[in-house]
């Protein structure tokens, strides 16, 4: 006997139907946004690839990469080296210290206009090298219009290194960024290192104590502070420099000389809290009148007000030119064998010491010793203008250009070691003894 085989009811067919429509429902947004996400990605990138490639044209010219930000020197201001200007918690010594830091030039950015094809803004930029006044005296980056007395901060009339710096720029800017249109944004930092200065490896909000990069808490090695200045100075990739590069300060670091390997190193990266700011006050935290920007008492007194200052893609501040690590690699006293046991050799003698903590270098729980917020990737996006670390709109992560050019997506989750490893350009010659940390080679399963 055969059984006729049964259809679907009416009531089944609509439940499968609404089934198939929840599924639709919840699985489609999440389709498109991540492909929207990746869309908006890609000019970021594009961009981002492009500034890179000037910094590199820029190094393969001038055998050397540009100064992070651009001081005048003693000898640019007054003719002769007396000391330059002290710098933060450290002593003005001539020897050595020759940067005006209350005569800030201009950015990175600057430097490489003409790779950029911006060769119209580079050479109006030289042409008002001094300032209009009659004065011959050098123009600061923000320089107003002086030819009338009372300084004017406008774009219109005469051409100033002002109403240069406010030009915007597309290249500059990522799409995902919040634009300001006739501004001059910018939304890529350089890769500065661990600390502003290694000249003076002082950490973010330390106090004056500078990071013991070799303290090593053992008796029979001693700590020495020409050896953690060599330590910031090869884990750091572009510092702040005077105009010629003729300082002791200067660093005259070029991508043929990255012992780490320039596909493993960051040159650049993304960070929304650089460029254009309608005004910040000197006495912001973290505190943004180190080097005299912003305060009453310097030759840069700020506009459009006394003690406020307009930024722009020329700002050579430390903290809006380039981005960092976390410093609580260290503890807030700038101790820093507070990490793992490794091993070192000291002559024929082996020591058990304790290194740095490199797993803070980014992590949600690296935190500003000040505001109590995180130093990590994207951990701050809240933070305000001239927060140092790198941070986007994009879900997940940020863009980065290696110093070969390439360009990566680096995971907010990033271990810190690793991301340390990234920064470094010479993590492997830091210091005279081996930092383990550095010695392995970097996966791509770790980006």
């Amino acid at each position: 006997m055969f059984r006729t085989r049964r259809g679907f009811t009416l009531l089944e067919l609509i439940i499968l139907l609404v089934v198939l429509f929840l599924v639709v429902v919840c699985i489609v947004p999440a389709i498109l946004g991540q492909r929207r996400g990746t869309g908006h990605r890609i000019p970021c990138i594009n961009n981002a690839r492009q500034i890179g490639l000037a910094l590199i044209s820029f190094d393969a010219a001038k055998n050397r990469l540009p100064n992070s930000g651009t001081w005048a020197s003693e000898v640019d201001v007054t003719g002769e080296c007396t000391g330059g200007t002290n710098y933060p918690g450290g002593i003005d010594d001539p020897a050595r210290n020759d940067i005006r830091w209350d005569y800030p030039l201009h950015s990175w950015v600057v430097d490489i206009l003409p790779y950029m094809e911006r060769s119209d803004i580079a050479d109006a930029w030289k042409a008002m090298d001094f300032k209009n006044d009659g004065s011959g005296t050098l123009a600061l980056f923000d320089e107003p219009d002086r030819s009338v007395g009372s300084p004017v901060w406008e774009k219109k009339g005469n051409i100033t290194h002002y109403a240069l710096s406010q030009t915007y720029l597309a290249l500059l800017v990522c799409p995902n960024d919040t634009p300001d249109t006739g501004k001059g944004n910018l939304s890529y930092a350089v890769n500065g290192g661990p600390v502003m200065f290694w000249q003076n490896p002082v950490a973010f909000n330390s106090g004056s104590a500078p990071l013991r990069f070799t303290d090593t808490g053992h008796a029979s090695l001693a700590h020495d502070v020409l050896d953690d200045q060599k330590a910031a100075r090869n884990l750091g990739l572009l510092y702040p420099g005077s105009l010629n590069q003729n300082t002791p300060w200067d660093v005259r670091r070029s991508l043929s000389r990255v012992p780490d390997g320039t596909s493993t190193t960051i040159l650049l990266g993304e960070n929304l809290k650089t460029g254009y700011v309608a005004s910040y006050p000197g006495d912001a935290n973290p505190p943004l009148s180190t080097f005299g920007i912003g305060s009453t008492s310097a030759v840069h007194t700020g506009q459009p007000g006394a003690g406020l200052i307009e930024g722009s893609w020329a700002n050579p501040h430390p903290l809006f030119a380039a981005f960092h690590m976390s410093d609580d690699f260290c503890d807030p006293t700038g101790k820093c064998n507070i990490g793992e046991n490794v091993t070192v050799f000291s002559g024929d003698q082996s020591y058990a010491v304790r290194r740095a903590d490199w797993r803070k270098a980014n992590g949600m729980d690296a935190l500003d010793n000040a505001q109590r917020i995180p130093e990590s990737i994207n951990g701050a996006l809240y933070a305000d203008d001239g927060w140092p670390y790198l941070n986007s709109l994009h879900p997940g992560g940020v863009n980065v250009v290696m110093c070969d050019g390439s360009t990566k997506f680096l995971s907010n989750d990033i271990d810190g070691k690793v991301f340390a490893k990234l920064i470094s350009p010479g993590g492997t010659r830091a210091m005279n003894e081996t930092w383990p940390v550095f010695q392995t080679s970097i996966a791509e399963a770790e980006f």
